[in-house]
C-alpha cells in the first residue's frame, strides 16, 4: 500500500494536468451540445466538466508552485521530469476554456470581473512558479516558454473578455461594427447563406430584444441610421415575403448562431477586430473559428445542423391523476411509485406532484404543421384579423373572461381539450381523415406544451409574467372540481369529467369535429402567442443553454413583427384585460369576445 502511494505521490502532477487536459478535451466537443439538446444527464455532466475544470487547473498550479522543496528534498521531480515548471502557461491555457463554451448559465457573465481578477491571480502564481524553476535560465526552453506564456495570458484574457461581452445589459456588446463593415451583402435569392448574412448584420438587434429594449428604439441605439433603416425595411420584407419553412430557418440561425453563440461562447470577442488581431497572435492554428466567421460562404454551414433541440415539453393533467402510456422507464417509475403511495395511505396526488412534473414530463418534436400554424396566425394578428368561435365561444367566454388566473385557465382548457378529443375519439369508430387526425396531433401537442409551461416546466415563474398563480393550487382546482371521481379507465374518467364541465357550460358535439378541431388548433396557437408576448426576453436567452423552447421561436417571431410587449403593438387575452392607460401602444386581442 505505502508502494501505491508513493507512486501516486510522485505522478500526481502528470495526473493533474493529465486530468485537466481529458476536460478541456470534453467541454471542447460536448460545450456546443447544450444548444440541440434538452437532457438533463448531459447537462449535468457538463456542468461539473465546466465547474471541475478551474478546479483542477488552479490545484495543479498550487502544486507547482510548492515543488521547489520536493526538489530540494529528494530531488525527484527535477531528476524524472525536468520540464514539469514547463507546464504552468499550459495550465493558464486551460483556464482560458474552450471557445465552445466560456459561460454555462448566463448568470455566469455577469461574473466576469471576478474572472478579471482570477486572471491576476492565476497569472501572477504561474509567473511565479516558472521564475522559481531552475529552467528558465536554459534559453533552448526560456524563449518557447515566453511564448506558451504570452498565449496563456491571451487565452484566459480572451475567456474574461468574452464574459464581458456575453453580459445581455453590457452597452459594448451591442457594436460590430467592423464586422457588420466586412459581411457580405447578400439576399434573399442567396438562399440559406443570405440568411446567416442577414443574421449576422441583425446580431447587434437580435441581442437587444433579449435585452428588454423595444423594437422601435433599437435603430437609435446605432451610429448608422440609415444602414438601420434598411436593415429594418429588408427585415420588413423578410418576414412578408418569406414562406414559413424559410422564416424558420432564418429564426433558427438567429437563435442558434447568433444569439447562443454571442452569450456562451466567445463568438462575440472573435466578431472584433482586436479579438481577431489577438486570435492571431496566441494561436495561427485556431484561427479557424475567426474565418468561419467572417467568411461562412467558404467553408460552409451546414444546412441541417441542429441550432436548438426543436422538440416541445408535453405533460398532461391525465398524467398528474395517474393516467399514462408508460412508454418510458420514468413514467413506468411514476406508476409504482403511485402504487406504493397508495399502499401507504397517500391518496393525494399533489404529495407527489414534484415527482410526476419529472417523471411524467416528455418532449415531442416541433413539427412543420406547427411552425406553419404559428406563422400563419401571427401573420394574421399583423393585419388586425379575429378570429371567430362558432363551437368554443361558449366555455372560451366562461374560461377565458371569468377566470382571473391564467394558470387555471389553461388547465381548464387542457382538460377540455382532452374531453373533446377523447369524445372524438369514440364517435369515430371508423376513424377521422387524415387532415383532422393531423390537427388533432397538433391540438394535443399545443395542449399539453402550454400546460407543460404554466405547470410543470420549472423556470416558468422567471419565463412567463401571465403564469403568476400557484401550479399546485390550479390543478388542485381543477381535480377537485371536475375529476373528483377517477376510475381505473381513462375513457370513463374523462366521460365524469366532461358531465361535471357541461353541468357548467356547453361543450361543442363530437359530431361537429372537423370545424371544432380548427378552432381548438386556432385557440392553443393563439394562446401560446399571448403568453410569448407577455414573456421575459432574458428568461429565453437562458433558456437557449438548455435546448431553446418552442416559447423563444415564437416571441423572436414576434418581435419581428413588433408584437408582444417589445414591440408596438402588444396583445391582451380580452377586451376586459386590455385597459392600461400606462401602455400607450395599440392593443391587439387574442379573443375578442
Amino acid at each position: 500500500m505505502e508502494s501505491i502511494w508513493q507512486l501516486i505521490n510522485e505522478w500526481e502532477i502528470q495526473l493533474l494536468v493529465l486530468l485537466s487536459f481529458i476536460i478541456q478535451v470534453f467541454l471542447f466537443f460536448t460545450g456546443s451540445l447544450r444548444r440541440c439538446s434538452t437532457n438533463g444527464l448531459l447537462r449535468g455532466t457538463i456542468w461539473i466538466a465546466y465547474l471541475g475544470a478551474d478546479v483542477v487547473a488552479i490545484y495543479a498550479l498550487g502544486f507547482l508552485s510548492r515543488q521547489e522543496d520536493a526538489i530540494m528534498e529528494n530531488g525527484t521531480l527535477r531528476r524524472t521530469h525536468p520540464l514539469a515548471f514547463f507546464w504552468a502557461p499550459f495550465l493558464l491555457i486551460h483556464l482560458g476554456g474552450q471557445d465552445t463554451i466560456t459561460s454555462f448559465a448566463i448568470e455566469d457573465n455577469n461574473l466576469w470581473l471576478r474572472h478579471l481578477l482570477n486572471l491576476v491571480v492565476e497569472v501572477t502564481l504561474a509567473l511565479y512558479v516558472f521564475w522559481k524553476s531552475t529552467i528558465w535560465h536554459d534559453v533552448q526552453i526560456l524563449v518557447p516558454g515566453i511564448f506558451v506564456f504570452v498565449s496563456g495570458i491571451i487565452k484566459y484574457g480572451e475567456r474574461t473578455m468574452a464574459l464581458r461581452y456575453g453580459n445581455l445589459y453590457n452597452s459594448r456588446s451591442a457594436g460590430n461594427s467592423f464586422f457588420n463593415e466586412k459581411t457580405p451583402q447578400m439576399g434573399l435569392d442567396d438562399g440559406y447563406y443570405g440568411f446567416i448574412c442577414f443574421a449576422l448584420l441583425w446580431a447587434s438587434g437580435i441581442r437587444m430584444l433579449f435585452a428588454r429594449r423595444m423594437t422601435e428604439d433599437i435603430g437609435n441605439q446605432f451610429e448608422r441610421p440609415a444602414r438601420m433603416n434598411a436593415l429594418f425595411f429588408f427585415d420588413e420584407y423578410a418576414t412578408n415575403t418569406l414562406d414559413h419553412s424559410q422564416l424558420v430557418k432564418l429564426l433558427d440561425v438567429e437563435l442558434g448562431i447568433i444569439m447562443y453563440d454571442d452569450l456562451y461562447t466567445k463568438a462575440p470577442l472573435l466578431r472584433k477586430r482586436s479579438g481577431i488581431i489577438l486570435r492571431c497572435i496566441s494561436q495561427i492554428d485556431m484561427g479557424q473559428p475567426t474565418l468561419f466567421l467572417l467568411s461562412s460562404k467558404v467553408f460552409g454551414l451546414p444546412e441541417t445542423r441542429l441550432l436548438w433541440s426543436g422538440t416541445m415539453g408535453q405533460y398532461s393533467l391525465l398524467s398528474y391523476i395517474g393516467f399514462n402510456e408508460q412508454v418510458n422507464l420514468s413514467q413506468r417509475v411514476m406508476s409504482m411509485m403511485r402504487k406504493m403511495a397508495g399502499a401507504f395511505g397517500i391518496r393525494e396526488a399533489k404529495k407527489l406532484f414534484w415527482v410526476s412534473k419529472l417523471l411524467d414530463t416528455k418532449s415531442e418534436v416541433v413539427d412543420d404543421k406547427i411552425t406553419e400554424f404559428l406563422v400563419e396566425e401571427i401573420r394574421h394578428f399583423t393585419h388586425g384579423g379575429q378570429r371567430q368561435w362558432p363551437h368554443l365561444a361558449p366555455f372560451l367566454k366562461k374560461t377565458v373572461t371569468l377566470t382571473t388566473d391564467f394558470v387555471t385557465t389553461i388547465s381548464l382548457l387542457h382538460l377540455i381539450t382532452e374531453v373533446h378529443l377523447s369524445e372524438v375519439s369514440a364517435s369515430t369508430a371508423g376513424g377521422i381523415g387524415e387532415e383532422s387526425a393531423a390537427l388533432a396531433n397538433v391540438c394535443q401537442k399545443l395542449s399539453d406544451y402550454m400546460f407543460y409551461l404554466v405547470v410543470a416546466h420549472p423556470a416558468s415563474a422567471s419565463l412567463l409574467l401571465v403564469a403568476a398563480g400557484s401550479p399546485e393550487s390550479a390543478i388542485e382546482k381543477v381535480r377537485e372540481n371536475f375529476l373528483a371521481v377517477v376510475s381505473s379507465s381513462k375513457d370513463d374518467t374523462l366521460r365524469a369529467a366532461s358531465v361535471e364541465i357541461r353541468k357548467l357550460v356547453e361543450l361543442p358535439l363530437a359530431e361537429s369535429y372537423e370545424d371544432t378541431l380548427q378552432e381548438l388548433k386556432n385557440m392553443w396557437v393563439r394562446l401560446l402567442i399571448y403568453a410569448a408576448g407577455k414573456s421575459r426576453p432574458e428568461a429565453h436567452a437562458a433558456q437557449l443553454a438548455k435546448g431553446g423552447e418552442l416559447i423563444t421561436f415564437v416571441w423572436l417571431l414576434m418581435a419581428h413583427y413588433k408584437l408582444g410587449d417589445c414591440g408596438s403593438e402588444r396583445i391582451d387575452l380580452t377586451q376586459a384585460r386590455g385597459n392600461d392607460p400606462d401602455i400607450p401602444s395599440r392593443a391587439l386581442r387574442a379573443f375578442n369576445l
